[in-house]
């Protein structure tokens, strides 16, 4: 019912290392029950590897408005919103700031190799909460709103 195949590579070299693993090949009768029984189960050792993950659990701008635009609606979630509110809590710097690594870590963290910023799951968390209440929200969009203004009338 099962098949598996091995590749037997011979040992190079003369000493083993500690990857290597022994494997033994039993000849078993089918027909005894005992003897099934006992080779029924086959206990097989897995070494896992672990490697370093940059930025675990961390989430770039798309996946924080994912989290929380379902946990506000009907109210609008985007990504001008979470530019609001990453401007208007401060929990980072502005864009092209001669100092981009000076946040607020508990939310906020500069990724100097790709040059942006990663959020943490206690930024969705509070933006949750603080953007549940109608008059929070309104005053964060609100300044959104004076920004875009301001940037508008500058533009002219």
């Amino acid at each position: 019912a099962y098949s598996y195949k091995v590749f037997l590579l011979p040992m190079v070299g003369s000493h083993r290392s500690k990857e290597a693993l022994s494997v033994e090949f039993v000849h078993y009768d089918p027909d005894d029950p005992e003897q099934m029984e006992m080779y029924g189960k086959v206990a097989a050792f897995v070494k896992e590897k672990h490697v370093p993950v940059v930025h675990p659990g961390k989430l770039k701008p798309g996946g924080v408005k994912d989290r929380v635009a379902p946990a506000l609606a009907p109210k609008e979630f985007n990504i001008g919103t979470h530019t609001s509110c990453w401007r208007y809590y401060k929990v980072r710097p502005p864009s092209r700031s001669k100092e981009p690594a000076k946040c607020d870590t508990k939310y906020c963290q500069y990724d100097e190799v790709h040059k942006d910023y990663v959020y943490t799951k206690e930024w969705v968390v509070f933006l949750i909460k603080e953007l549940s209440d109608d008059t929070k929200y309104d005053q964060v969009v609100g300044k959104r709103t004076e920004i875009m203004a301001l940037a508008s009338v500058g533009e002219e």
